[in-house]
Order: structure tokens, then C-alpha cells, then sequence
């Protein structure tokens, strides 16, 4: 059986709407090696399948294997990942870089605020437990000493 590991490439190249030059830079190979891969004249290392799965979050074996439903979950990876990077397509580094500091920036903002929250609820707890002992001392006074 056979696995035509060019033409999943080009699937995934397709779903995903990356062009060759992208899926080469991610294998880490030219992209006219790509092209000859894709076009099932050249047979793509371990290295470089491992590198395309680990990048889109795939399992390798879907390269190697012809299984329904395999392809399907590849298939929905895919998609979640094209979500992602979509707003990004026809970005300009520049903003790009804006928009990522920005994603760190509203992370690094909830990290804080979950902080905060756990400090204001100890204080809101050593709050009561300050008022608990004062309304005790006032309650019950310490007792004077008889001299």
C-alpha cells in the first residue's frame, strides 16, 4: 500500500493555505527539495516528517499509514491551526511582532491579575481574622493584675 507522502504534504499545504516555500522552511529544506518531494520524485527524511508534525501538532505516523481516520484527526488539527494563524496571513512582520507583544502583554496581565486575586482574598481573610480577635479583646478585656 502506498503511503504518497507528497501528496499529504500537499494536502496539508492546502487545508492549511501555506505555500511550498513555508512547509520547505519548516522542514528545514529548500523549496525546490520540497517540490520534488511533493511531487513524489524525492523521499523526505524522518527529520524532516517529524519536523511538519511537530510544527501543526500532528501525529508522524499519519505520513507513514493509510488510515480514515487518522486523516480525519489530521485533518482537524489542521483546521484548528489555520483558525489560528489566519488573522495573521496577510500581516507585515512588523505588526505581526506588535500583535504577538501584545498577546504576551494580556497574558502576562491575567498572570497578575490571578495574583491579585489570591492577595486580596488573604487579605480578606487576614481582615476577619484581625477583626475576630479585636471584637474578642474588646468582648473580653485582659484582666488587670492586682498589684
Amino acid at each position: 500500500m502506498e503511503c504518497l507522502i507528497g501528496r499529504k504534504l500537499h494536502s496539508i499545504r492546502q487545508i492549511v493555505g501555506i505555500p511550498q516555500h513555508e512547509l520547505a522552511v519548516i522542514m528545514g529544506i529548500s523549496r525546490s527539495q520540497y517540490s520534488q518531494i511533493e511531487s513524489e520524485k524525492f523521499n523526505p527524511t524522518l527529520n524532516n516528517l517529524t519536523a511538519i508534525a511537530r510544527y501543526f501538532n500532528i501525529p508522524y505516523e499519519f505520513f507513514l499509514e493509510n488510515n480514515e481516520e487518522l486523516t480525519g484527526f489530521v485533518n482537524n488539527q489542521l483546521l484548528k491551526h489555520k483558525k489560528v494563524i489566519e488573522p495573521f496571513k496577510n500581516t507585515n512582520q512588523e505588526n505581526l511582532v506588535k500583535n504577538i507583544k501584545k498577546c504576551m502583554l494580556c497574558a502576562k496581565n491575567e498572570e497578575i491579575i490571578e495574583s491579585q486575586k489570591d492577595l486580596i482574598q488573604q487579605l480578606k481573610e487576614n481582615n476577619s481574622l484581625l477583626k475576630d480577635k479585636l471584637k474578642d479583646c474588646l468582648e473580653n478585656p485582659p484582666k488587670k493584675k492586682a498589684s
